[in-house]
């Protein structure tokens, strides 16, 4: 986690707190102080991408979405919150709005494994079948391996 420059000393020690709190599984004590932080800097990216993270992890989609969405829009070529949204946005169906978010990172530089991964599923979901988690590591395994060629072949296929 990596605060916003303009992000004041006390607003960065009520995150670290935060994080704490979220690494160990307290829950509720973390999105009181993501809550806190939110009340002072509504768009601190890593309050509202973690804040989501919480939302996601309670089957609470709807509350997840905007929460993603904001950490995006505040940073947007941070590939953790490229990687929650179209991650979320895959699992509630909107899949061309989850290609044009991958697309758009890939078209400014951001790229690693995952999202990668993310941008085969979505591609995947244009056709009648999802590709089942097996694939999905097959098709990462070739990309860890620079076997470009052979993941558009098997994507196809999938």
């Amino acid at each position: 986690m990596q605060p916003l420059p303009t992000t004041t000393p006390a607003i960065r020690a009520l995150l670290l707190q935060a994080v704490d709190h979220h690494r160990a599984g307290r829950l509720a004590e973390a999105e009181q102080l993501y809550r806190k932080v939110l009340q002072t800097e509504p768009r601190e990216p890593d309050a509202n991408h973690n804040l989501g993270l919480i939302a996601l992890a309670v089957g609470r989609r709807d509350v997840a979405l905007p929460l993603l969405q904001q950490a995006l829009s505040a940073n947007p070529m941070q590939p953790q919150f490229i990687a929650s949204l179209v991650g979320l946005l895959l699992d509630i169906g909107r899949d061309a709005e989850a290609r044009a978010i991958l697309q758009h990172g890939f078209g400014h530089g951001v790229r690693n494994p995952a999202l990668e991964t993310l941008f085969l599923r979505a591609e995947a979901a244009r056709g009648p079948n999802r590709p089942q988690p097996e694939d999905e590591a097959a098709l990462l395994h070739l990309f860890e391996l620079g076997m470009h060629g052979e993941i558009q072949q098997n994507a196809r296929r999938l």
